[in-house]
């Protein structure tokens, strides 16, 4: 059984920076892949961006991540300087 992609779908860009054995940072980008399978890059701050910031914030809930917009990236606040085991 072939299971097929159904587009449009929205998704996320993560990046996780790590410096010294420490997450840094954690930040995710919005995008949205069009019919014909193009990946679109859209700033959380506005359009497009700022609804798929929202679908987040509510799949997150009310005890999930503290959010913040930084330039065109949602980052998770006190993420720095957590060791990793």
């Amino acid at each position: 059984m072939t299971q097929t992609t159904q587009y449009p779908f929205s998704s996320w860009v993560t990046r996780i920076s790590i410096v010294v054995g420490k997450v840094e940072r954690i930040s995710l980008v919005p995008t949205w892949r069009d019919e014909d399978n193009l990946v679109r890059v859209y700033d959380p701050g506005f359009g497009k961006g700022k609804e798929l910031l929202e679908e987040l914030i509510s799949i997150n809930g009310k005890k999930g991540a503290d959010l913040e917009i930084v330039g065109k990236e949602i980052t998770i606040r006190g993420i720095g300087s957590r060791y990793l085991d």
